[in-house]
């Protein structure tokens, strides 16, 4: 690697190319001096070069090096590079790199580059861009294609004309920031930042803080402790939290924890995660956690206390990364999630893991798969809820956001908020019911609760809200007066519901709630309006038809439309793959019910003769594969435990098995121990098709 374009060429002359000296580039310098005059020259720069000018250094070096005193020519040049001069250091690296010493060669680049050579920059960029080091590496690359370089442009798909236009916007910034304007500080320090340029970076973030730019006080606060000053970093973090800076107000309590102050770090928390900052529930978990001495992530030492911020943290996490998921955005997806995953939620662990799949990436299935045994280990040491009384420990069955007794609270609420409206209504598992036999879900309702900035003390005004929104919505039962039958037919979809949600005194084999599915689900006829999802009572459906002909046209319904969001296809890291259908509507496990139409349309092939196992872990989540061959055990293992995890997790959970479809039948295949999911197999039919796939499997082929 040469370095091109530090002096002028000068072509060869009458006294041939083996005179004058190297400059670099195939340049060769030629003096047209008598022998007096080039040792009068030498003296006169020597006296600069002593008295301690850096380009007299290298002009002495010059003569020296045409005299042939090349050792001490390298002397004086270092001396002057050392000072700063650029012509001495661009020899010296050109010298270097012609040597492939790149090591040695770098620092003299940096001098060059610092004092505005271009190929300097360019050449340094190139080097430490091999020598992994990127950033810096980017500094002088885009230095130099601001200068025009084309290579370094190239280097960085970018041009001269753009890196003005980024310098441009900065400089009317500054302008507007000079002025008093703090958004424009933050403006030009992000400008700088993507020039690469530090300094002018931090300037304005400081000019930025200090008229109360939250974002600017935050991305100093986080220099500052990076740099060890924890005084002025808790004054800029505490400006950040003033000015509405989320993570800011959050992080603080961490900090005081990291330094020792339990106290000021629980008080800065508290506040915080009762309002229903979700990383605020983390940390203050983190300060509690600290204070018992139990380590983060660790399987025992956890307090019910604990478990109950845990699940709190976790519904605001939920809803955080959710719309990073919708969106596909997988990279920023897993950035969130390992905040609480990393924090021993395995909720979150189990969510990381599915991101981690989802990349498309095999080699992160190890990692997704460790993340799964953590968390399983993590709610296998978790206590069972205890089965009564009002200081009952544990989450909520069917409303996991809450605990046992916040869940009763809740649905005390309901029943409360009804009344106030003449409607008495049973509320069990998620759904209240009132004596029309309209049933309600409540689960939205629930999480809209849960995530109340202001706690429990804001759940009447809410419940009181929507309850009145339902029944205004609903007058008659479920709307039948309100809506002819034309309006209501194409409207109805069957939903999957879970026996343990029903009121106990509801008809459970009458036509409102419809045949078994399989033991402890059923299908029921729901009305899908713009006011929300709503079940039909027996008497509504009546008023439509014949139950078979309603319920035909609630599947065909189904078909039609299917709402489904996001269609996945997950590699097992054994082998096999299953496919994940997930949807905002509650209708996504109903698919089942059609499940030839759903296979034929999302693959392109029908179901094998052999069926398919599906799992329905929520209303809003089916999962599948059809068998094929043998893989269907890895299948089979990926399923269970994807949907483990998303039952546990869920509202509106249905079931954490695998089942076996064949024929528009279902038969359940796994069931729990206490080791995790055992198969079942009572007549041996699963058992006889795997050995004869295995046959066919084993059976030579060609």
């Amino acid at each position: 690697m040469g370095i091109f374009g530090r002096r002028k060429k000068r072509q060869e002359q009458e006294r041939g190319a083996a005179e004058g000296i190297d400059l670099g580039g195939g340049t060769r310098l030629v003096l047209d001096a008598s022998p007096a005059e080039i040792r009068q020259l030498t003296q006169q720069f020597r006296a600069g070069a002593e008295g301690g000018d850096a380009g007299s250094m290298e002009r002495l070096a010059m003569f020296l090096e045409y005299q042939g005193n090349l050792a001490e020519a390298i002397e004086w040049r270092e001396r002057a590079a050392g000072l700063g001069e650029v012509d001495a250091a661009t020899w010296l690296a050109d010298r270097l790199l012609k040597q492939n010493k790149h090591a040695e060669a770098v620092e003299y680049l940096r001098i060059a580059a610092r004092g505005g050579h271009i190929s300097c920059a360019y050449n340094l960029g190139m080097i430490l861009a091999t020598s992994n080091q990127p950033e810096e590496a980017a500094k002088w690359l885009l230095r130099a294609a601001e200068a025009g370089h084309e290579g370094a442009g190239k280097a960085l798909n970018t041009d001269a004309g753009r890196i003005r236009a980024m310098r441009e916007a900065v400089a009317q910034a500054v302008a507007r920031a000079e002025q008093g304007d703090a958004a424009a500080a933050h403006e030009a320090a992000i400008g700088y930042l993507e020039l690469l340029e530090e300094e002018p970076a931090e300037h304005w973030m400081a000019v930025g803080a200090e008229r109360g730019n939250a974002d600017c006080a935050w991305e100093l606060a986080l220099r500052e402790r990076e740099r060890g000053a924890r005084a002025r970093s808790l004054e800029l973090l505490r400006i950040a939290a003033g000015g509405g800076h989320a993570r800011a107000a959050a992080i603080e309590g961490l900090w005081l924890l990291a330094d020792g102050d339990e106290e000021g770090a629980e008080a800065s928390l508290r506040p915080l995660a009762d309002a229903g900052n979700w990383v605020a529930r983390y940390n203050l978990l983190a300060v509690i956690q600290h204070r018992a001495g139990v380590q983060p992530g660790a399987p025992s030492g956890m307090t019910d206390e604990m478990w109950e911020l845990l699940d709190r943290a976790w519904v605001g996490a939920r809803q955080a990364v959710a719309p990073l998921i919708e969106a596909g955005n997988w990279e920023e997806a897993e950035s969130l999630l390992r905040i609480p995953a990393e924090g021993g939620d395995p909720a979150a662990q189990e969510a990381l893991a599915e991101v981690l799949l989802s990349s498309g990436d095999p080699r992160r299935a190890p990692e997704a798969e460790a993340l799964r045994r953590r968390a399983q280990a993590l709610r296998g040491a978790r206590p069972a809820a205890k089965p009564s009384g009002r200081g009952a420990s544990g989450r909520d069955a069917a409303l996991p956001m809450f605990s046992a007794e916040q869940g009763r609270d809740f649905r005390d609420l309901v029943r409360e908020s009804f009344a106030s409206y003449d409607v008495t209504v049973t509320v069990r598992g998620e759904v209240a019911t009132d004596t029309q036999g309209r049933q309600f879900g409540l689960s939205e309702l629930a999480r809209a609760c849960a995530e109340r900035p202001g706690g429990r003390a804001e759940w009447p005004d809410e419940v009181n809200l929507q309850v009145g929104q339902l029944l205004m919505a609903f007058s008659g039962p479920l709307g039948v007066e309100r809506l002819s039958r034309d309006e209501l037919l194409p409207a109805l979809y069957p939903m999957l519901v879970a026996d343990e949600t029903l009121p106990e005194t509801y008809e459970r084999a009458g036509e409102g709630i419809g045949p078994e599915v399989l033991p402890g689900l059923r299908e029921q006829i729901a009305l899908n309006s713009r006011e929300g999802v709503h079940t039909l009572s027996a008497e509504g459906i009546a008023g439509l038809g014949e139950i078979g002909q309603v319920r035909a046209r609630a599947r065909a319904n189904l078909v039609a439309s299917m709402g489904v969001d996001e269609y996945e296809v997950l590699q097992h890291p054994g082998g096999g793959v299953f496919h994940v259908i997930t949807g905002s509507t509650p209708f996504i496990a109903s698919l089942v019910l059609v499940l030839e139409d759903l296979v034929r349309a999302t693959t392109g092939q029908p179901i094998p003769p052999d069926g398919a196992l599906v799992a329905m872990p929520a209303r809003h989540q089916l999962l599948f594969h059809p068998i094929r061959d043998v893989t269907v055990l890895t299948a089979m293992d990926g399923i269970a435990r994807y949907a483990e995890a998303t039952h546990a997790r869920s509202t509106g959970a249905l079931s954490p098995d695998v089942h076996w479809w064949r024929d528009g039948r279902l038969t359940t295949l796994t069931g729990r121990d206490g080791d995790g999911f055992v198969l079942w197999d009572e007549d041996g039919e699963f058992t006889a098709m795997l050995e004869r796939l295995d046959q066919v499997n084993r059976k030579p082929r060609g």
